[in-house]
């Protein structure tokens, strides 16, 4: 199964909205992989090694916990690489900060997984979809209210 969605970060049709940097972006980005607590409800812990530009995570909802590998491309491209464990399918997330424009910021989400569009399972997908989606919409807003509250002004996430 594959999903995609673009989500945009200036709205310049709103005159009062938040214009942000891409540097800001990509901070709040950063902040996501290497302090996912402060963007996933329920998560109770994560613990983060970094080598070299590459994250390593153990992520523990309580009753459920996998590892992942995340891979960034200096402010442009965020790689999940989550392998199959147990009954979860292997999956993989790829982010990608767009500016098409100047200060035309876009973050362009893209799932892919091994779960058949056809099988049994198919009936969740579009469940799992609106999840991702969700979930993805909350991380912008997120990184937005850091920005208005200067979090994402410093050099260091």
């Amino acid at each position: 199964m594959r999903f995609e969605h673009l989500l945009e970060i200036n709205n310049f049709n709103h005159p009062q909205a938040q214009i942000l940097a891409r540097e800001q972006v990509w901070k709040g980005l950063l902040m996501w992989i290497q302090k996912p607590t402060l963007f996933i409800p329920h998560l109770e812990k994560c613990d983060v090694i970094e080598l070299m530009g590459t994250y390593h995570r153990s992520l523990d909802y309580g009753k459920f916990s996998f590892q992942d590998k995340v891979t960034c491309t200096h402010m442009e491209k965020i790689v999940f690489d989550i392998p199959a464990q147990g009954d979860m399918p292997s999956t993989s997330l790829v982010v990608t900060l767009e500016e098409p424009f100047n200060q035309r910021l876009f973050v362009r989400f893209i799932y892919e997984n091994t779960v058949s569009d056809d099988g049994p399972e198919a009936k969740y997908n579009g469940f799992l979809k609106s999840a991702w989606e969700a979930a993805d919409v909350d991380i912008i807003r997120l990184i937005h209210e850091m920005a208005a509250t200067g979090r994402l002004d410093d050099a260091a996430p």
